[in-house]
């Protein structure tokens, strides 16, 4: 969120920082929540996954692991 709130002009993912930048100066209303990795999991694998990747499209072609929630624990 900082990331997203602060110029960035070297940081290594600049360019979707500015997009993301831009998308958020249109003459709309957005409202952005951050959420930690412990609440979403789903997600923070998929952020994984995709740091583990080389930039461009890719498949998920087989399902992903069973995620059990903390807050059903």
């Amino acid at each position: 969120m900082e990331l997203i709130r602060e110029s960035v002009g070297t940081h290594p993912h600049y360019i979707l920082i500015s997009q993301i930048q831009q998308l958020l100066s249109r003459d709309w209303q957005v409202v952005l929540k951050h959420v930690f990795r412990e609440g979403n999991v789903v997600a923070d694998y998929l952020a994984s996954l995709g740091n583990s990747h080389s930039v461009g499209e890719h498949a998920i072609t087989a399902p992903l692991p069973d995620f059990e929630s903390p807050a059903a624990l």
